[in-house]
């Protein structure tokens, strides 16, 4: 399980932050509390930030451990030199890469052939950033029905370059609990990060499955930030550029 919250400040930038707790899918154990669930990557097109959440990290029996987050590093840097006319092209061929080397590392489009999950969602991700160097946002979801992979479903394309508040949005977790804790979106990202922890604590206070640290990404017109912790030391966003 997985907690995501991004917010949009016009003219400032995005911020994307997770909780850090991984468990173990069979046992609910505590795998790690100090999971990277928040990614920083560059194209020519676009700088983004991006969160994934759900069954991220599969293992699979051709490739082994199949990494949603570096699978979607590994595609920006494997097509640099490819154009894209659009956002919306953009992020079909970033899923339908995804959507192929999954199949591949799966031996075929069926991913599960027992013990088959009766969630539909295996993983999904939100991504912000600036293509063109204009505001997007997306979000990508892969499912399967009895096991095998359906098409990627791909949601809120929204047109940010029109005149907007600040918004701060869900995308995992508890949503009650969202609604409670975020009344508005604060004007400036600074303020929104600390709105995200909030609700990130009070996620974990309420569902064990939530918890660890708190990973926080920002991209803004001029590049990526990320969050600093009380000690001032930057808290690392796993990215390919330097």
């Amino acid at each position: 399980m997985t907690v995501i919250v991004s917010a949009f400040v016009p003219d400032s930038g995005f911020m994307i932050a997770a909780d850090g707790r991984r468990l173990d899918a069979r046992t609910n154990a505590i795998l790690t509390d100090e999971a990277k669930k928040i990614y920083a990557g560059s194209h020519p097109e676009c700088n983004l930030v991006f969160g994934w959440a759900g069954a991220t990290a599969t293992d699979t029996p051709l490739c082994g451990h199949f990494d949603f987050g570096q699978q979607s590093l590994d595609f920006l840097h494997d097509k640099k030199e490819t154009q894209y006319k659009s956002w919306k092209d953009f992020v079909s061929a970033l899923a339908t890469g995804l959507r192929a080397s999954l199949i591949i590392c799966a031996g075929g489009p069926q991913v599960y052939r027992q013990n088959i999950p009766k969630e539909g969602v295996i993983a999904a991700a939100r991504l912000v950033g600036y293509f063109q160097q204009k505001p997007v946002q997306s979000d990508v979801i892969f499912s399967h029905s009895q096991g095998w992979l359906r098409q990627p479903e791909i949601r809120h394309i929204l047109d940010l370059t029109e005149e907007r508040r600040p918004e701060i949005s869900f995308f995992s977790g508890e949503i009650e609990i969202f609604e409670r804790t975020v009344l508005e979106c604060p004007a400036t990202l600074a303020e929104t990060a600390e709105i995200a922890r909030k609700y990130i604590k009070d996620c974990a206070a309420e569902n064990t499955r939530y918890g660890g640290c708190t990973h926080i990404g920002f991209v803004t017109p001029n590049g990526f930030e990320c969050d600093r912790n009380e000690k001032g030391k930057c808290i690392d966003v796993p990215s390919d550029h330097t």
